[in-house]
């Protein structure tokens, strides 16, 4: 939550107009939402993992474009996207572990830790000069992000086998976003 509370949301607002900024929040929530449904019909043997890549990638990415315009907003994303991903990072290992040993799981893990760094790369050096695209990006990983929250993580929220509650918050998180939009 801090994540997108703190620096995804209020930098995509800053950057985007109102059009645009709903757009991206409610396809990052719309997309997430489809994965999650993809994840549950394929019985859930990966769920964390994805989840966890899902969100990271784009984080990832802003984090590095970020770094290059603020280095002290990059490093608390850094820091906030590090704890959060830390608990899932677990998960993941769990889930994995269903179906490899403890050795395979950890070099899987091992090899997917370098998404985050090349996500941040081409952050860093390809999208820096594009506050627009960055502000999608994280506007679309806030989008993601709540709904994750709201659907896996906030355990009195979720009614099984529906997705009106995490679909829910996300729009009413939207609703506060645009009368930040619209106020000033």
């Amino acid at each position: 939550m801090a994540a997108v509370g703190l620096v995804l949301v209020p930098e995509g607002i800053r950057v985007l107009s109102l059009a645009p900024m709903v757009l991206f929040f409610l396809a990052g929530a719309i997309t997430f939402f489809f994965i999650d449904r993809y994840i549950e019909r394929k019985g859930g043997t990966m769920a964390q993992l994805l989840g966890m890549l899902s969100d990271f990638v784009p984080e990832a990415i802003a984090m590095g474009a970020v770094f290059v315009e603020n280095t002290n907003l990059g490093i608390l994303l850094a820091i906030i996207i590090g704890i959060q991903n830390l608990p899932e990072s677990f998960n993941a290992y769990l889930d994995l572990k269903s179906i490899y040993s403890a050795k395979r799981c950890l070099f899987i893990l091992f090899l997917l830790s370098f998404s985050g760094i090349i996500s941040s790369l081409v952050g860093y050096y390809f999208l820096a000069d594009m506050p627009r695209t960055i502000g999608a990006l994280m506007l679309f990983s806030g989008g993601g992000v709540i709904y994750l929250i709201f659907q896996d993580i906030a355990p009195m929220s979720r009614i099984k086998k529906s997705w009106i509650p995490a679909l829910g918050a996300s729009l009413g998180f939207l609703v506060g976003m645009i009368g930040v939009k619209v106020l000033g």
